[in-house]
C-alpha cells in the first residue's frame, strides 16, 4: 500500500459479526516511509496488534521494526514502536511477529548472532503502555543462513520460532518467561524433519532450566492423535553431546516403515508424577520425500536488472501415501537478488506417490542490475504440507552477463513493387500464401513474393464517406481477412471482413471501443482476437468475433509499450512489432509478462507482423523503409539453442543484396533482454515470424 509512499504498506482489521467480516479500521504506521512494507507480518490478539514492518531503517538499512496497536471501541491507535535493542541494518526485525497478552515476539531472520543471517526473535513484556525487550531468543545449535526468525508464534508462556533453512528446518519451542522454574524448556529439536520410513533415527532433544527430578518423554502420535510409540529423554550424555548433567535430555527413535505426517508430544515429570504435558510440541514425516524435479525458467537468457518468472514442478518419491495440500518457498542469500515474489498462487494440491505436479503460479525474482553476471544463482526451496515445512531442495540459475548479445547476422533483401503509393501496414499468412496490407490497399503473393490479387480499393464507399482512410495489421482465420480500418480521427475504429480469395469486402463489420487501433490478431486455439492501443500500451482487448466483436477481457502487462505497430499469435505467445526502434516483444497472454526478444537494424521501420511454424527454423522479416515507398525487405535468420543460449547461423533467401549488421539486445534498464524464440514452452520444430 502507498499511503506513506510507494510500498510503505498498511493493515487492516476486520471484525466478525454472525458469518460476515467487516473492515473495522485501516492501519498505518506514524512514521511510515516509503519502501518500509509494514503489514510484512501481522498478529492480533484481544484489544492489540502488532504489525512488522521488515524493511524499516530506524537501526540502518532494512533493519527493520514492529508497531503495537491498541483498541479502544472501534478505534485503533498506535500504542508503541519496537525496535531491537541491538538492531542492525539488514536484519530485518519484524520479518515475522506474534502477539499474546502482554507478550509479543518479534523475529530477525538475517541477525547475524549466530553466523550471517543465522537468525534471532525478541521477546517484548508489556507494562502499562510501555512496551520493553526482555529477552533476545537464538537457537542453542544456530548457524549461518538459518533464518531462525523466519516464523514466530506466542501463546500464554511459550513461544516458538521456525528456522527453516537448518537441514532443511527446524523449529525451537522457548519456554520459562514466567514459566514454573522446575518444567522449565529452553528449546526443544526434533530432527530430521523428513526421516526416511524403517530406516531413520529420529532425534529429539530438550535443554531444560533445570534437571532436578524431571524425567522427560516424548511420545509419538499420527496427525489423528493415534499414539504410535514415546522414548524416554536421558540426561546421561550418551545420546547428544556426551555431558551428563547438564540438562540436556535426548534419545533416538527408529521411526516405522509407514508413510505419515507425526506430532510430538513431551511428558514431563517430576519424582514419578506427571506435571506437564507440550502436546504438538513438534511435526515431522516419514512421507515422500517431496523434492524437486524440475524448474521452468521462461528467459532463457537471465541478466542483472532483470525480472525472472520461473515455474516449479515438485515429485512425490515416496511409494506409499499421499503428500497432501503441497505449496513451496524460494529464497536465496545471494546479494543479486533484491527481492522474490509470487503471481498466483504457489500451490501444487496434493501429490501422489511416484506424480508430480506444476506451481499453480508463478515465482518472480529480481536480479539487482548491479550485479556483475556470469555466475550462479543459488536457490533453496522449502516444501510445505497442510502448512508445514518438511522438505527442502535447491537449485541453481546461471546469470549472464549483460553483455550477452546475439551474434553478428547477415541481411538478405528482396525488393516488392507495390502497386500503393502509401506506405505498407500488415502481413499474414493461410500457411500457402502472404497476405499484405498497405493504408489502402491489399494484395495477396506467394511464398515467392510473387503477386496473385490485387484490391486497390477496399475500403467500401460508404466508410470513405465517414473518413475511414487507413488499414492497419491484418490477421487472417478461417477463410477470411480481419482488418483494423481506422478514420482520419483515429477515434472510432472497425474491424472489417475480406474474403481471402477475392480480397473483396464481406460485408461484414464492427465498431470496436477503441481510439486507435493499428493491429488485430486471432488466438488460433480460441478464435479470440486481441488488439492495442498506438501508445502507452498497458494492456490488451480481447473480443469475441461469436458475439460481434463485443469486447470481453483485458490483459494487463508487465511493461508499457508505445508505437505497436503490428500482433501475431504463435503457440502460447503474442508478438508485437513496434516502429520505436524497430523492437520485437513477446508477451505470455497468461501473466502479462512482456520480453524484448529482437532489435531490427536502424533504417526500417516496423509495422505489421506475422509469426508461423517452419520447419527449417527460419525466422523470416518483411520490412518497410520510411526511405523507400513501395518496397518491402525481405530477411530470413536461422534461430538454434543449445544449452538454454541463443546460437544463430543464417540462410540466404531471395538473394539481391546482402549487408552485415547487427541484431542488437535492447538495453533496457530493469527488463528481460533477450529469448530464445525455439526453445521450450513453444515446442515446435521451427518458428518463422514476418515482419512488415
Amino acid at each position: 500500500d502507498d499511503d506513506n509512499g510507494t510500498d510503505a504498506g498498511s493493515a487492516y482489521v476486520f471484525k466478525r459479526t454472525g458469518t460476515s467480516w467487516a473492515q473495522e479500521a485501516k492501519l498505518l504506521a506514524s512514521d511510515g516511509a516509503a519502501g518500509d512494507q509494514f503489514g510484512n507480518s501481522v498478529s492480533i490478539s484481544g484489544d492489540y496488534a502488532v504489525v512488522g514492518a521488515r524493511l524499516d531503517d530506524d537501526n540502518g538499512s532494512a533493519s527493520g521494526s514492529a508497531y503495537v496497536f491498541k483498541r479502544v471501541g472501534t478505534a485503533w491507535s498506535e500504542e508503541a514502536k519496537l525496535l531491537s535493542a541491538d538492531g542492525a541494518a539488514e536484519d530485518q526485525f519484524g520479518w515475522s511477529v506474534s502477539i499474546s497478552g502482554d507478550y509479543a515476539v518479534v523475529g530477525a531472520r538475517l541477525d547475524d548472532d549466530n553466523g550471517d543471517a543465522s537468525g534471532s526473535a525478541y521477546l517484548f513484556k508489556r507494562s502499562g503502555t510501555i512496551w520493553a525487550q526482555e529477552a533476545k531468543i537464538l537457537a542453542s545449535d544456530g548457524a549461518t543462513e538459518d533464518f531462525f526468525g523466519k516464523s514466530v508464534s506466542i501463546s500464554g508462556d511459550y513461544a516458538i520460532v521456525g528456522a527453516p533453512a537448518e537441514n532443511p528446518g527446524s523449529a525451537y519451542l522457548h519456554y520459562g518467561f514466567t514459566f514454573p522454574e522446575e518444567v522449565a524448556m529452553l528449546s526443544l529439536v526434533v530432527e530430521p524433519v523428513y526421516a526416511v520410513p524403517d530406516s531413520d533415527s529420529l532425534k529429539v532433544n530438550a535443554l531444560m532450566a533445570s534437571s532436578s527430578g524431571l524425567t522427560l518423554m516424548a511420545a509419538f502420535e499420527s496427525v489423528d492423535a493415534v499414539l504410535i510409540d514415546s522414548v524416554y529423554l536421558f540426561d546421561d550424555g550418551a545420546h547428544h553431546d556426551g555431558i551428563a548433567g547438564d540438562s540436556l535430555f535426548g534419545n533416538l527413535w527408529l521411526v516405522p516403515a509407514e508413510e505419515r505426517h507425526y506430532l510430538v508430544n513431551i511428558h514431563v515429570s517430576k519424582d514419578d508424577t506427571l506435571i506437564y504435558i507440550r502436546e504438538n510440541a513438534a511435526r515431522f514425516t516419514t512421507i515422500g520425500p517431496v523434492v524437486l524435479d524440475s524448474y521452468t525458467l521462461f528467459d532463457t537468457i537471465p541478466n542483472p536488472g532483470e525480472r525472472l518468472f520461473l515455474e516449479l514442478t515438485l515429485r512425490n518419491n515416496g511409494s506409499m501415501a499421499n503428500a497432501t495440500a503441497i505449496t513451496a518457498d524460494i529464497s536465496t542469500s545471494d546479494t543479486c537478488v533484491t527481492d522474490i515474489g509470487a503471481l498466483g498462487q504457489n500451490t501444487y494440491g496434493d501429490i501422489g506417490p511416484g506424480a508430480a505436479a506444476t506451481s499453480a503460479g508463478a515465482y518472480i525474482v529480481d536480479v539487482n542490475e548491479n550485479c556483475a553476471g556470469d555466475q550462479d544463482i543459488l536457490f533453496d526451496v522449502l516444501i510445505a504440507s497442510e502448512g508445514f515445512d518438511f522438505w527442502g531442495d535447491s537449485f541453481t540459475i546461471h546469470l549472464f552477463p549483460t553483455d550477452t548479445t546475439i551474434p553478428q547476422t547477415r541481411w538478405h533483401e528482396k525488393s516488392i513493387d507495390s502497386v500503393d503509393e502509401n506506405f505498407s501496414q500488415g502481413v499474414a499468412t493461410d500457411g500457402v500464401d502472404w497476405y499484405f496490407s498497405a493504408r489502402q490497399t491489399l494484395f495477396k503473393t506467394n511464398y515467392d513474393f510473387d503477386f496473385l490479387v490485387v484490391n486497390e480499393n477496399p475500403i467500401p464507399q460508404f466508410l470513405q464517406d465517414q473518413s475511414y482512410n487507413h488499414i492497419g495489421d491484418i490477421a487472417y482465420f478461417e477463410g477470411k481477412l480481419y482488418a483494423p480500418i481506422e478514420d482520419a480521427s483515429t477515434v472510432k475504429p472497425i474491424i472489417g471482413l475480406y474474403d481471402a480469395v477475392s480480397l473483396n469486402f464481406t460485408g461484414e463489420f464492427a465498431r470496436v471501443p477503441q481510439s486507435h487501433m493499428p493491429w488485430v490478431a486471432v488466438d488460433p486455439r480460441t478464435g479470440y482476437f486481441y488488439s492495442s492501443e498506438f501508445n502507452g500500451v498497458n494492456k490488451l482487448f480481447v473480443y469475441d468475433p461469436n458475439q460481434n466483436f463485443a469486447l470481453i477481457d483485458e490483459v494487463q502487462l508487465d511493461t508499457t509499450l508505445s508505437n505497436v505497430q503490428g500482433g501475431a499469435f504463435l503457440g502460447d505467445f503474442l508478438y508485437l512489432a513496434c516502429d520505436n526502434g524497430d523492437f520485437v516483444y513477446e508477451v505470455d497472454i497468461a501473466f502479462g509478462r512482456v520480453t524484448n526478444i529482437i532489435q531490427v537494424p536502424a533504417g526500417h521501420e516496423m509495422e505489421g507482423i506475422e509469426a508461423y511454424n517452419l520447419d527449417s527454423g527460419l525466422l523470416h522479416f518483411v520490412a518497410d523503409t520510411r526511405a523507400e515507398k513501395n518496397v518491402f525487405y525481405h530477411y530470413s535468420l536461422e534461430v538454434l539453442t543449445s544449452n538454454e543460449i541463443i546460437q544463430t547461423s543464417h540462410t540466404l533467401s531471395h538473394t539481391l543484396s546482402h549487408r552485415n549488421s547487427r541484431i542488437r539486445e535492447i538495453e533496457k534498464p530493469g527488463r528481460r533482454q533477450c529469448r530464445s524464440l525455439s526453445a521450450p514452452p513453444h515446442k515446435s520444430s521451427g518458428l518463422g515470424v514476418m515482419f512488415v
